[in-house]
């Protein structure tokens, strides 16, 4: 989903692969009106292009969570920053393990152990989990309004506690010592 002009949305959905080329498809088509239409305007395109005739082309138990995240950031608006951490994420870390299951074979004890595992075997950081686990929790809510699951198992899971340090301020004596050192 981008703005072309104020009011003007162009609206782009991922339609597989071509199986004679291999090139991937796309469909789009323009929207006029608020960026809320337009990001509703978008999940149900998601939805049409996947089942443009009551019938599903594809069905949700054949949707891997890579593929659900790369949707999910593909519709996502957000931050450039945080939009490159979250697709480093993705290739570091989700797509190269849980990434390759599928939807209905991921469950909260699933993603509790892939926490557990990154924080032990590979000495990620709570807060780096904590950023994978908030990306994947976004992509399955989203996945559960586009319809392709029934609920999100990423709420049940347990990112690792990130413990913040206490910051200590200086006293006033601190602070004084700090500036005659300073002034001297």
């Amino acid at each position: 989903m981008r703005e072309l002009k104020p009011g003007t949305w162009e609206l782009r959905v991922y339609c597989g692969e071509d199986p004679i080329t291999g090139k991937q498809k796309t469909a789009s088509k323009r929207l006029h009106g608020g960026k809320r239409e337009a990001q509703v305007a978008l999940a149900k395109f998601v939805i049409e292009a996947a089942d443009p005739v009551g019938r599903r082309k594809v069905s949700p138990s054949k949707i891997t969570l890579t593929k659900l995240i790369e949707e999910h950031l593909a519709a996502w608006e957000g931050s450039a920053t945080t939009m490159a951490s979250y697709r480093s994420l993705l290739g570091k870390h989700i797509t190269p393990t849980v990434g390759r299951l599928k939807l209905t074979e991921v469950d909260a004890r699933i993603l509790d152990r892939f926490y557990k595992w990154l924080h032990e075997e590979h000495d990620l950081s709570p807060s780096s989990i904590k950023s994978i686990h908030s990306l994947i929790r976004g992509a399955m809510r989203q996945g559960v309004v586009w319809g392709w699951m029934a609920a999100n198992p990423a709420q049940d899971a347990r990112p690792p506690t990130v413990h913040r340090s206490d910051i200590r301020l200086p006293t006033a004596r601190q602070i004084g010592d700090a500036l005659t050192q300073l002034i001297k």
